[in-house]
């Protein structure tokens, strides 16, 4: 998700030679996969720091904004979308996996996303993660990143049976009573 982010932002311009350095020497080999270490140059963070660029180096996570009153939520745009306002100064990301309590039902976030700083009206994609409940609104809150595998199934299934089979098993696994088969 971030260099898709990073390939429709301004900062794509600082990702150069310049202001980055390719550590090879630390590169780390794993099967078929090789991960190469790329490093911010100090000269990156100015570029960041660039009133003309909306940077991600002071980007809010989804708790840190949703706690500190700077997100409004609503699901008024059906069962799979959210929309969100982003009343602050800064981008807010958006992690697959996260779940949210409240609304008329309890979701997990589809796909990894950046709402840009000051923004309304993001539709965001979700997944249902409380198979029994549609009722009055709650407050929404931020309650954790989903497991391992129940990302794995919002990740490559985008399946709302097979979230809804996950929670599900998760919760028997866990022994984890729930009226609702909220997560």
């Amino acid at each position: 998700f971030l260099v898709g982010f990073l390939l429709s932002s301004p900062l794509l311009g600082q990702f150069t030679y310049e202001h980055v350095t390719v550590d090879y020497a630390a590169a780390i080999t794993y099967k078929n996969l090789k991960l190469v270490p790329i490093r911010a140059n100090k000269s990156f963070f100015d570029a960041a720091a660039n009133p003309t660029i909306q940077g991600i180096t002071n980007a809010l996570s989804l708790r840190d904004a949703l706690e500190s009153g700077q997100l409004e939520i609503t699901d008024r745009a059906g069962v799979n979308r959210l929309l969100i306002d982003n009343l602050s100064n800064q981008s807010v990301i958006l992690m697959s996996g996260e779940v949210l309590k409240g609304g008329k039902q309890d979701r997990v976030i589809a796909r990894d996303m950046v709402l840009p700083p000051n923004s309304n009206r993001n539709r965001v994609p979700v997944l249902c993660e409380e198979e029994t409940r549609w009722s009055s609104p709650k407050q929404w809150t931020y309650y954790h990143e989903g497991s391992m595998h129940l990302r794995r199934v919002v990740d490559q299934a985008q399946s709302q049976r097979n979230v809804w089979q996950e929670v599900a098993y998760e919760l028997k696994k866990d022994n984890v009573p729930s009226k609702t088969r909220a997560y």
